[in-house]
């Protein structure tokens, strides 16, 4: 029952993404809920079920949307690593700042890899343009996502889990 709520959950972020997020622009970006619904299941659920999550979403932001499974699919990919490399580099970071740098350097990251996309067909580059309007809002947009998402639960008591994954055995 619970894969249900949770795949059920999925394709509500996904359609609220593509429905509800470009109504409320900051410049260029655009709030990215998939981060941060993928942040979110990660640091409360753990890495599995976030690894399982991101192919899931980006097929149905895929879908839903003019953009190509694959490249939502890449987009959202160095989000993990990212965040298992923070908890486990030793720098004196508690959770919520962990979260926060992964959720602006990954969302960075993936703006970025997804405006190749119209580059490639031929749009005009601006290095500042991009940072300007889409880079630098989008990194705010993150963070302010996230920490919606992560202080109310964070006062209720929910603890953060481990982004790294636990060793087992057949």
């Amino acid at each position: 029952m619970r894969v249900f709520i949770y795949v059920f959950n999925l394709f509500l972020l996904a359609f609220a993404q593509v429905a509800v997020a470009p109504l409320f622009p900051v410049g260029a970006a655009i709030p990215d809920l998939v981060l941060i619904g993928i942040m979110a299941l990660a640091l409360y659920e753990g890495p599995h079920p976030a690894m399982v999550a991101i192919p899931i979403l980006a097929l149905i932001m895929g879908f839903a949307s003019d953009r190509s499974a694959a490249m939502l699919l890449f987009a959202y990919l160095p989000v993990l690593p990212l965040a298992f490399f923070l908890e486990t580099s030793g720098l004196p970071l508690n959770r919520y700042a962990q979260a926060s740098l992964t959720a602006v350097v990954g969302g960075m990251l993936a703006r970025l890899f997804l405006s190749l996309g119209p580059l490639t067909s031929g749009a005009a580059f601006s290095i500042g343009g991009l940072t300007k309007d889409l880079l630098l809002p989008g990194a705010f947009l993150d963070w302010a996502l996230l920490s919606v998402a992560f202080i109310p639960l964070r006062f209720l008591g929910r603890e953060a889990s481990r982004l790294t994954l636990s060793r087992s055995s057949y």
